[in-house]
């Protein structure tokens, strides 16, 4: 059943879902209505959508230099009742923190990012490390500039990242 432009779920009506910030999990400030609906693709990624809009979803995702994920080959699933869904954007505090470290790496701060857990942080600007990447890459500030550890054990924080235990994010001091 639909209302407007708000599919309706049988049994829960709007169906309101809260949602978590991407970037740290915490509790993020939107707030999802309507019948929803989880989709895994063929190539395990996931998304979210209203039910009726898979179409446009697919469509969308091409549009945006996304793989073409055609009409067939996708499972589907009813979200549940109380399942917290990922927000579309970072939560306020993520916000103010990503700003922060844009404001460090223009003053010649370099980011960093782990490949395996998807940790993430800055590298002090003024450090060895930073000097040394900048040098090596050829950015000088305000350009932005990052690198990429392979493995956990590569970078600091590593207790500290959700999937290893608490927090998202370092800044390096070395």
């Amino acid at each position: 059943m639909v209302s407007g432009n708000i599919p309706l779920h049988k049994d829960r009506g709007l169906d309101p879902h809260m949602t978590y910030c991407t970037r740290c999990k915490g509790d993020a400030e939107e707030l999802t209505i309507g019948h929803v609906k989880e989709v895994t693709f063929p190539d395990g990624k996931v998304a979210y959508y209203n039910v009726g809009n898979l179409t446009k979803l697919i469509d969308d995702i091409k549009r945006n230099g996304g793989p073409d994920y055609g009409r067939y080959g996708h499972q589907t699933r009813d979200v549940e009742e109380r399942e917290k869904l990922p927000a579309s954007q970072p939560c306020n505090k993520c916000k103010e923190e990503m700003k922060a470290h844009m404001k460090l790496v223009a003053e010649g701060g370099v980011y960093w990012k782990c490949k395996m857990c998807s940790y993430e942080g800055i590298v002090k600007p003024g450090t060895e490390l930073a000097k040394h990447v900048r040098k090596e890459m050829k950015i000088e500030p305000p350009k932005p500039c990052g690198l990429m550890f392979q493995k956990c054990d590569e970078h600091p924080g590593i207790n500290e990242h959700p999937m290893h235990s608490g927090r998202k994010d370092k800044e390096v001091d070395k």
